[in-house]
C-alpha cells in the first residue's frame, strides 16, 4: 500500500524501474516460457506469438474502459491470449518470477543501487514509478536489494491508474515544490510526467555517440525524437551515474 507524505520534501525524484535500473526475468524467462508453450500448441511462429500478447496488453492500455491493473496483469494477458487458441494454461508469471528474482536472471542496471544512494537524503523522497503490478516488481526489488531505498513504490494496482493519468502518482506531487521523473520510456517518462508539471530526466541508452560528449541539459535540443512535435526533456544521461548532477542542478535551478 503506498504511502502518504507525512511531510514536505525539498524534491520528489519518480525513478522508473524496467530498463531503467533494473531488468527482470520477462524477457528471460517468463516470455520465452509463455511464447514457447502457445508456439508448440498453435504451430504459430514464435515473433507471431509475441506480436499477440504485446498486442493484448497496448490495446488494454488504450481502452479506458478496462482498469489499468487489468492492462498491466501480464498472466491475464496470458490466459487470455491462451483461450483465444482454446489452450489450458497452468503459467503463473508471479510464481516464476519469484523463483528468478536474484541475479542472474534479474539484475541491476548501471550500479543503480549505489547511484540512489548517493542522491537519497532526509529532504528527497525517492519514489520507484513503475507500471509494473506490485505482485512482479516487489519480489525483484527485494531480490536484489533495492526496496529499502524507496519511500514509496507506485503502481498501477495502487491507484489503478496508469502513468498516463496524474491519479497514479498519488499525493506525491504535493510532497514537494520540485518533481522530477526519470525513466527510459519517452511516452511514459517524459510526454507524460511534463504534462504534469514534472521535470524530466530521459535515460537514453542509445544517444547518438557524437552527443554523449555533450551536456546532459544541451542533449535535449540536439538527440532523436519518436514525434515530430517533441516534448524536450530537461535533460538527457546515457548512464545512471550522470544522474546525481542533473538532479543537483535541477535542484539548483529550481530552489
Amino acid at each position: 500500500m503506498s504511502i502518504l507524505p507525512s511531510r514536505q520534501y525539498k524534491t520528489v525524484i519518480f525513478v522508473d524501474l524496467d530498463d531503467t535500473i533494473i531488468e527482470g526475468p520477462f524477457e528471460t524467462v517468463v516470455f520465452p516460457r509463455v511464447f514457447n508453450k502457445i508456439s508448440q500448441a498453435t504451430g504459430l511462429d514464435l515473433k507471431t506469438v509475441r506480436k499477440i500478447v504485446v498486442s493484448e496488453n497496448m490495446s488494454r492500455q488504450k481502452d479506458p474502459n478496462i482498469p489499468a491493473t487489468l492492462s498491466m496483469d501480464w498472466d491475464d494477458i496470458f490466459r487470455t491470449v491462451a483461450r483465444k487458441f482454446g489452450l489450458d494454461w497452468d503459467i503463473d508469471a508471479s510464481t516464476i518470477i519469484k523463483d528468478y528474482s536474484t541475479p542472474p536472471y534479474s539484475h541491476i542496471i548501471d550500479d543503480a543501487k549505489s547511484v540512489l544512494e548517493e542522491i537519497r537524503s532526509p529532504d528527497r523522497a525517492i519514489i520507484a514509478s513503475t507500471k509494473g503490478l506490485r505482485k512482479y516488481q516487489i519480489p525483484i526489488l527485494e531480490g536484489l536489494g533495492l526496496i529499502s531505498i524507496f519511500t514509496d513504490i507506485l503502481t498501477p494496482d495502487k491507484d489503478d491508474c496508469l502513468k498516463s493519468n496524474v491519479c497514479f502518482y498519488g499525493e506525491w506531487p504535493k510532497a514537494a515544490l520540485l518533481q522530477i521523473a526519470v525513466g527510459d520510456h519517452y511516452i511514459d517518462d517524459v510526454i507524460f510526467p511534463a504534462s504534469f508539471g514534472f521535470k524530466t530526466v530521459w535515460k537514453l541508452n542509445n544517444l547518438a555517440s557524437e552527443l554523449r560528449s555533450i551536456d546532459p541539459f544541451n542533449r535535449p535540443f540536439h538527440a532523436s525524437y519518436p514525434t515530430n512535435q517533441p516534448v524536450y526533456p530537461n535533460a538527457i544521461i546515457v548512464s545512471l551515474p550522470e544522474l546525481p548532477s542533473v538532479i543537483y542542478e535541477l535542484e539548483k535551478q529550481f530552489h
